[in-house]
């Protein structure tokens, strides 16, 4: 059946649904839909705490917004805001031999673009450090750390690159600021 949960009739506009974690409690969930169906999903501690939102799904688990099937070209963005680090923390502990994988990104750019100039990019990482500052600061565009596993016969690769399918094709293509800086470090 369906759950319905109406706005208030005061010209105050939108509709909230809200759990609380107990009779006359204040911590709470919260659903608030508005004006053109904008929906925000929260959570709150009063107390100022963590109000944590867990997503525990017996399945698969989705973010999709409009145009999200990239046919019309208009589609809308998904935005992670966090205080603090965007983890994905992944582990395995399978004692048969299996391939797992943290973060794929899959990246399909099909149809037929008969003028201008397409820039398709799998990842774009934008890092800026600035601001006045007496300290050091170092700052990196990406730290990627490999363990591999000594048992049986292993391999380990830092960077695995297979590029291929352009009239044109660079395996990595690298620009450092001559007056600044090294292209490249090995120690």
């Amino acid at each position: 059946g369906n759950f319905n949960v109406e706005g208030d009739n005061d010209g105050g506009g939108g509709g909230y649904f809200q759990l609380y974690e107990s009779a006359g409690g204040t911590d709470s969930f919260s659903i608030y839909t508005a004006t053109s169906g904008a929906t925000t999903i929260g959570t709150t501690d009063v107390d100022g705490k963590e109000a944590d939102l867990t997503f525990n799904a017996d399945g698969a688990l989705q973010f999709q917004t409009i145009d999200y099937a990239g046919s019309v070209g208009n589609g809308e963005d998904i935005t992670l805001k966090s205080g603090g680090d965007v983890i994905i923390d992944k582990n395995y502990s399978h004692t048969t031999a299996t391939t797992t994988t943290a973060l794929h990104v899959d990246l399909d750019r099909t149809g037929d673009v008969s003028s201008g100039s397409d820039y398709i990019k799998g990842i774009d990482l934008d890092v800026n450090a600035t601001g006045a500052s007496n300290g050091n600061i170092y700052t990196t565009g990406m730290d990627i750390d490999v363990v591999g596993d000594a048992g049986g016969t292993s391999t380990a690769y830092g960077i695995d690159l297979n590029v291929s399918g352009s009239t044109t094709q660079y395996g990595i293509k690298l620009i450092t600021d001559d007056s600044l800086g090294t292209d490249y470090i090995s120690s």
